[in-house]
């Protein structure tokens, strides 16, 4: 058994949500953040699960980064160098 495999059994589920301000129709910006979810539910044996939302699902697309810091969602995929956002909480 791999470690990575033994620590994801061991591991509770963990649910985040990523609100982008990418609209699905940006499928390089938006679909990367797919990617990236799709590959952490596997490395972790589906214990980790990320669901991505579109500009506009949850909130409006300039709206993730509020909606980050007052802890509404777990991740912001917005723009300012294209760079992904995790509240302080998560580093914990």
């Amino acid at each position: 058994m791999h470690a990575a495999s033994a620590l994801a059994q061991a591991s509770p589920n963990i649910r985040w949500r990523i609100a982008s301000s990418f609209p699905k129709s940006l499928d390089t910006i938006y679909g990367g953040a797919e990617v990236l979810s799709k590959r952490i539910a596997q490395i972790t044996g589906g214990k980790f699960r990320i669901s991505v939302h579109a500009a506009g699902e949850l909130m409006p697309a300039f709206g993730v980064v509020d909606a980050l810091q007052q802890g509404s969602i777990e991740w912001a995929h917005t723009s300012r160098a294209r760079r992904c956002a995790f509240p302080a909480s998560a580093a914990k």
